[in-house]
């Protein structure tokens, strides 16, 4: 099932803003060593209007990156992303993601070589396999994926660039503690200099072997991000700072306590609806809903988000918060009231609520 999507559409592109939103749960770390501290960005995209840069503006070492993490119970077996470069790296090495574990230690290794192919290195740094010709291209958006299976003597990777499988290792030794973490980036320890200008990421997905649908690759999906365009029934959320709940939720990048909904009692809900998908959207792998929430108080808390379609509703697991803003996402990757994939259709004319669990 998918765990998790970002297409970096909800951040803002201030570079404070930006990166202070990204901070508050969504990514556990943003680096810089010695080259830009990673920023959103509209110059590229891959879809909507924002995406990830890194890059140099000077000095040409470093090891600017960003770490996912999941959480120690929740096993990361895929990931999929684009991936622009505005200029190939003139050594190997350079630039790709790695998967971790919970002690933050690399299983496996992904990397953009410098001819454009790509490399597979143990967590060790060991190059143990290569994409037999260049794939990557520099001036275009590739769409990678990689996807592992852990194990101490059958373990597995494959990576895919575009849709085309281009590394297949079976039988390797990738340790036997799952990954919890995903970094994007320079890896650790990666040899100076990249002589290019910068790089940009969008789209990124993550998904395990859990479920029925969306449990091995996703293919080349976009992360189209929609924001609460109506209020709907019920409103029982106390509206601070705007006329309606849906202008209190949709401000990019979020304004922390000057526009937001406040519940008081338990059970209390507001339902909203939101804007229509772009044309061009054919297939709906699933949805991912980003809440933005804290306590007002010290104490206990939680919050949990639901879809409802038709007659049917489908409730996320209910997150317990905390007294700082923080990201936290559920994910729906079934219409409740067909058991089956999302269409266009019914996904516009579904909506999503909030709910005071606790």
């Amino acid at each position: 099932m998918i765990v998790w999507a970002d297409g970096f559409d909800h951040y803002g592109d201030t570079p404070s803003g930006g990166r202070t939103a990204m901070l508050s749960g969504a990514w556990a770390q943003i680096e810089a060593g010695n080259g830009d501290l990673p920023s959103i960005s509209s110059d590229q995209v891959r879809s909507g209007d924002y995406s990830l840069y890194m890059g140099y503006s000077f000095v040409q070492t470093g090891s600017p990156r960003v770490r996912r993490v999941f959480g120690a119970s929740q096993i990361v077996v895929g990931v999929a992303t684009g991936l622009y470069l505005i200029g190939l790296p003139n050594v190997n090495k350079a630039v790709g993601f790695e998967f971790r574990n919970n002690l933050n230690e690399c299983i496996a290794l992904f990397t953009v070589e410098s001819d454009g192919s790509i490399g597979l290195y143990t967590g060790s740094g060991r190059l143990i396999a290569a994409s037999s010709d260049p794939v990557i291209g520099a001036s275009a958006w590739n769409h990678l994926e990689a996807k592992l299976t852990i194990d101490d003597v059958v373990g597995s990777a494959e990576f895919r660039v575009n849709g085309v499988s281009v590394i297949n290792m079976t039988d390797i030794n990738l340790g036997v503690v799952g990954s919890t973490q995903v970094v994007f980036g320079v890896p650790a320890g990666a040899p100076p200099g990249f002589g290019n200008n910068g790089w940009y990421w969008d789209d990124m997905v993550a998904w395990n072997d859990v479920g029925d649908v969306n449990n091995d690759f996703v293919g080349q999906q976009r992360v189209i991000t929609i924001f609460p365009s109506s209020d709907e029934t019920p409103q029982d959320w106390e509206i601070v700072g705007a006329a309606y709940g849906y202008l209190a939720i949709n401000q990019v990048p979020p304004d922390g306590d000057t526009t937001f909904i406040r519940a008081s009692e338990v059970d209390e809900t507001s339902t909203f609806s939101f804007t229509s998908l772009p044309p061009e959207t054919a297939r709906i792998a699933g949805v991912y809903v980003p809440a933005y929430a804290k306590l007002e108080d010290a104490g206990a808390g939680s919050l949990q988000v639901s879809m409802q379609s038709g007659a049917e509703e489908a409730e996320g697991q209910e997150i317990p918060l905390t007294t700082a803003y923080t990201y936290w996402g559920t994910v729906f990757e079934t219409n409740p009231e067909t058991g089956l994939a999302w269409t266009v259709e019914e996904l516009v004319a579904a909506t999503i609520s909030v709910k005071k669990a606790a």
